[in-house]
């Protein structure tokens, strides 16, 4: 609902009209990009570090939160279960979000990889859910033992809707990773391309584009470095 009010702002700060496309997965909407079938697109930095975009796309800008445009993967368990530590989740059942997510699937598999296991057998089972918030409710109602999630979704969820959360709890944090970015075409026209940054640069500058952000928990946005999802292109070839 609040990215509907961004969507908004910017319809009427760009005088163009906005239509907004969703898909179900990460790599239906790197298709979209790679066919120039939209000119902006928020996605996961999991897919923005695939291999299948690299030279049809680039950062416009990306969000800050909580003071830093970095964010975490979280593994979660229930609250009320005796798992304490990722290794504890071996022959359990475990929730990835979607193939090419970073933290709902590659840095599991990651943690999995170095410890010298085989991704496919560690687990007793595994689903990919598509949606963070559907991998939280699982484990909250002990449908999967454990899932790898955005942090950035769980401290949403945490701040706006804790009851959501109660029965979750924490057992590893990952490093900073490169936040999600915004991302263009790289043969997006010039001056669409300026209009576009100048207004997600600034929209924390008035008290509307504020107010929209404060609801969806960004500071601001800034220029993003692509040098800042190394990592992730480390943990990525490691596993693959």
């Amino acid at each position: 609902m609040y990215y509907q009010d961004l969507f908004t702002y910017m319809s009427n700060n760009l005088d163009y009209d906005i239509e907004f496309l969703q898909r179900k997965t990460y790599k239906e909407v790197n298709d979209l990009l790679i066919n120039n079938k939209v000119d902006l697109a928020i996605i996961c930095s999991g897919a923005y570090i695939d291999a299948s975009v690299k030279d049809n796309i680039e950062i416009l800008t990306v969000p800050v939160v909580d003071g830093k445009p970095f964010y975490q993967s979280f593994i979660i368990v229930n609250k009320d279960s005796k798992l304490e530590k990722f290794t504890d989740l071996k022959n359990k059942k475990f929730a990835f979000t979607d193939p090419i997510s970073n933290t709902g699937t590659l840095y599991a598999k990651w943690l999995v990889k170095n410890m010298g296991e085989n991704v496919d057998n560690y687990f007793s089972k595994t689903i990919y859910t598509y949606a963070h918030d559907i991998s939280m409710q699982l484990v909250s109602k002990g449908i999967v033992d454990g899932a790898s999630i955005d942090g950035l979704i769980f401290n949403y969820i945490k701040k706006h809707e804790p009851e959501r959360i109660k029965n979750l709890k924490i057992i590893k944090k990952s490093e900073l990773f490169g936040i999600p970015p915004v991302v263009i075409p790289n043969n997006l026209d010039y001056q669409l391309k300026s209009k576009l940054q100048k207004m997600f640069l600034n929209i924390h500058k008035d008290s509307l584009g504020k107010s929209i952000l404060n609801k969806i928990s960004i500071d601001k946005f800034i220029i993003g470095k692509d040098i800042n999802y190394n990592n992730i292109r480390i943990m990525n070839s490691q596993i693959n």
